[in-house]
């Protein structure tokens, strides 16, 4: 009797046996209904499976730390800024007749009154932190800004990431460290049919961090994964991500490929 597709797929958690990977051309629900019925092998730690969407590689949003009335907005949405690339500028009038007042002026006390006013100035300059895209920039028109307001939103696509709660016994039996591999799965891109696992995309990732906060409700950590991006997909797509256990090692086989001496009693 065929066993029914049960709901947790489509959220959280499968522990069932799984030796590798989905091979070319596996419909990945079949192989989630493969992993559920198969029985638990005592040599096969199984998978673990759970669903959530994707994130940029990295992100950030930019703002001044000082208030101010906005001088000069010098990107635009889509716009794409390299590191270092001056986003906007607050207006410096007064600090630049401060500066040129002090550069004038003689004096220890001047000195350390003109660092501090070119510490003040340089506080009105906003920078990418990195190369990437402007997904969100603040209006030009924009009079006055208050300490902390939302400038522009950075993101970069060359890689992604994701972010899930693992059960804590799932990161302990699969061992989820930084490094642990991870299998990825997307939608299918009918353009590239001929990279896809059944009706999946498979992208492999690998952990880069594992909490050690427990949540409840079960007890569970956040793991963050990350990933290639070489054909450049936007961020926020659902996705299934597998981690899988290779199964322990036949100490046995693996003696005889040595060509290892078996014990077999006493020598002679």
């Amino acid at each position: 009797m065929p066993l029914a597709r049960r709901p947790f797929l489509a959220t959280l958690a499968i522990l069932a046996p799984l030796a590798a990977p989905p091979a070319a051309g596996q419909d990945f629900e079949a192989l989630l209904d493969d992993a559920v019925m198969a029985a638990a092998a005592p040599r096969n730690p199984g998978s673990h499976l759970s669903e959530t969407v994707t994130l940029p590689g990295r992100e950030a949003t930019l703002s001044f730390a000082v208030p101010g009335r906005l001088a000069e907005m010098r990107v635009r949405d889509g716009d794409e800024v390299t590191a270092g690339q001056v986003v906007a500028r607050l207006d410096t009038g007064p600090l630049d007749a401060a500066i040129a007042r002090l550069r004038a002026e003689p004096g220890a006390a001047s000195a350390l009154a003109l660092a501090e006013a070119e510490a003040q100035k340089s506080l009105r300059v906003l920078e990418a932190p990195f190369a990437g895209r402007v997904e969100w920039a603040l209006s030009p028109d924009t009079a006055a800004l208050k300490e902390s307001a939302n400038v522009a939103r950075v993101v970069a696509l060359d890689t992604l990431r994701v972010s899930l709660q693992v059960p804590w016994p799932a990161v302990r039996q699969f061992a989820l460290a930084p490094g642990t591999a991870a299998h990825v799965f997307f939608p299918v891109d009918p353009e590239r049919l001929l990279e896809t696992d059944g009706r999946f995309e498979r992208v492999e990732g690998e952990v880069a961090f594992v909490g050690r906060v427990l949540g409840n409700n079960p007890p569970s950590v956040r793991v963050s994964v990350t990933l290639p991006n070489p054909h450049g997909r936007p961020a926020g797509e659902k996705v299934r991500v597998l981690f899988v256990r290779p199964p322990e090692p036949d100490t046995e086989r693996d003696d005889a490929a040595s060509g290892a001496p078996a014990e077999h009693g006493e020598s002679r």
